[in-house]
């Protein structure tokens, strides 16, 4: 039987980090081919039914599709390579929007993106609220801000926003991705969550506290 890599480098923080890292990134990135491929599914069946419009989008969509997953999953290493201490390590992930500064398009897209977030932290306060602590205890960190949190709903949304960035597609289809991206998120979260309470927990990490 293999060695757990958890309880393996338990003696080294960011070597649990790097662990943790592989299983976020790989769990997140199928994730968001699901939801990629579901927002994918619903614009072709719209096209079916003769509107132009959403073939022309199916096609956009699928033609970002690997720069999308590309770029979200660079942001989520960069924030593990900060709690990491990386040095030069980038920018966590993008501000996000201002209000003062955002378009019609770009007011609707923060929306959905807030309301996705809200959803998702609400849904799974308590098992984010014990892996945010233990983040906390591996990273040496006196605390750790939702938007530098890379397995908090906050940070995978701001994260989202960047790697749709400026790709040329049209806000119906942002909407959609988030929406689909939620829905994924709402299944994919609670057992990923789990797991790396379980595994840091029993790596030594605040072993008392829970999941």
């Amino acid at each position: 039987m293999n060695e757990n890599p958890f309880q393996k480098n338990s003696s080294d923080p960011q070597m649990v980090l790097v662990v943790a890292q592989g299983l976020v990134q790989s769990h997140l990135a199928a994730t968001l081919g699901r939801a990629l491929q579901q927002a994918e599914d619903q614009l072709q069946q719209q096209s079916l039914r003769g509107r132009d419009a959403e073939l022309t989008a199916v096609r956009d969509l699928r033609r970002a599709r690997s720069r999308i997953l590309q770029r979200f999953e660079q942001q989520v290493g960069s924030a593990f390579e900060q709690l990491q201490g990386a040095a030069g390590a980038a920018p966590a992930a993008a501000a996000g929007f201002r209000l003062s500064l955002v378009s019609d398009d770009g007011l609707v897209e923060q929306l959905a993106a807030q309301e996705m977030v809200e959803n998702l932290a609400k849904a799974h306060e308590t098992a984010l609220g014990h892996l945010e602590r233990r983040l906390v205890v591996l990273s040496g960190r006196g605390a750790l801000a939702p938007s530098a949190n890379p397995c908090h709903p906050k940070y995978l949304g701001d994260s989202l926003n960047a790697s749709l960035g400026s790709l040329y597609l049209t806000i119906n289809v942002r909407v959609l991705v988030y929406r689909c991206v939620e829905q994924e998120l709402r299944r994919a979260l609670g057992p990923l969550y789990e797991r790396l309470n379980a595994e840091l927990a029993a790596a030594g990490v605040l072993p008392s506290m829970g999941r």
